[in-house]
């Protein structure tokens, strides 16, 4: 029976989440059959779409959705030059919100740049909408019935949070929250 070498030190890397205080690098190894691979070390790696680096910043990964949802936005600007309010909303939650959104529980961004980065992508795709160019962001959403990506994953979070509290997820309340008892009354 013919023996697999399972490792190849081409295809092994260690990933490390970096403290910008403490820059001390070390060697990590592994061992099969009495031979030692190193492992080389990575400052960012893929997984399932979502691009994770070793200071655990969202910057790369919403730099790449809002790339992607821009090059989607292109294709349908030029397939699309008149588009009404209803067709634009079908076009933009079908084929350029999914870009944005997707597993943002992962990696919602918190840095004001990340933030405007997606938002910059709604803002240039409403004014796809006939009529509505040369209006503010904030009245061509309200009149297409959006909001800001920023806007509508706060209220995922906070429906998510009252799921945990509520008991309406199978996880452990104490695990995302401590609660301070008072002794008084609302």
């Amino acid at each position: 029976m013919t023996k697999i070498n399972l490792l190849s030190s081409t295809k092994i890397f260690v990933f490390v989440v970096v403290d910008k205080k403490n820059t001390d690098r070390h060697e990590y190894t592994i061992t099969q059959d009495n031979r030692t691979y190193i492992l080389h070390e990575t400052v960012e790696e893929r997984d399932l779409g979502i691009i994770v680096t070793d200071s655990l910043s969202a910057s790369t990964q919403c730099a790449e959705a809002a790339k992607k949802a821009m090059r989607i936005l292109g294709m349908v600007r030029r397939q699309f030059k008149d588009m009404d309010k209803e067709c634009f909303t079908l076009m933009y939650r079908t084929f350029i919100r999914p870009y944005l959104e997707y597993a943002i529980q992962v990696w919602s961004p918190y840095k004001r740049r990340d933030i405007d980065c997606l938002e910059k992508v709604q803002r240039r795709a409403t004014k796809l909408v006939k009529g509505l160019k040369n209006c503010r962001h904030e009245l061509r959403l309200t009149k297409l019935g959006l909001t800001t990506l920023e806007e509508k994953r706060r209220t995922g979070d906070l429906i998510e949070a009252y799921k945990i509290i509520t008991g309406k997820e199978k996880v452990r309340v104490q695990d995302f929250f401590n609660f301070h008892h008072s002794s008084y009354d609302l």
